[in-house]
């Protein structure tokens, strides 16, 4: 009877280390900032949530599918297909289909805001230092002209709404 006893609470002990390895190995939630613009458009507004897997590619599916605070604008028109994310040695490249070119993203406010809701949003990531805009697999100039995407892009602070310069002055 007593190495029954021992037996069953070597198997739970098991099953319990075995329970927190799966845990500890599988997704797990993380807390992630993404941009979308303020109700002006003039400014990059940041939102926390928790999301169950935190990859490039779950942030530009949850970026693209826009808000859902009313007080808050999508930065990509609606309907803007999920572009595809891949990352090499801290360089994530997040290629768009042609379609986007299609649709204007507001002038060059807008385009600023797109841009850097996808940039800043990407690299708070630890294993994304910058961003590459793809357009159907190769590098484009600018998405409507007005912002550079040529090179790769880090982000940028300063179009966060409440963001304060060196001097604690507002931007």
């Amino acid at each position: 009877m007593r190495r029954l006893r021992v037996f069953a609470l070597v198997i739970l002990i098991l099953i319990l280390a075995l329970w927190g390895i799966i845990r500890l190995l599988g997704p797990q939630e993380a807390e992630v900032v993404v941009y979308w613009a303020s109700v002006d458009g003039q400014w990059l507004v940041p939102v926390s949530m928790t999301l169950p897997d935190a990859d490039p590619q779950t942030l530009v599916a949850v970026l693209m599918a826009g808000p859902e605070e009313s007080e808050l604008m999508a930065t990509f028109p609606p309907g803007t297909a999920a572009p595809a994310v891949r990352l090499e040695d801290g360089l994530a490249y997040v290629d768009f289909k042609a379609d986007l070119l299609k649709t204007s993203l507001g002038g060059s406010t807008g385009e600023l805001l797109a841009v850097y809701s996808l940039v800043n949003t990407l690299t708070q990531l630890p294993q994304v230092a910058a961003v590459q805009i793809l357009v159907e697999g190769e590098v484009v100039d600018s998405l409507f002209g007005h912002v550079d995407v040529s090179s790769p892009l880090v982000a940028d602070p300063s179009l966060v709404l409440g963001y304060e310069v060196e001097n604690d002055e507002p931007y």
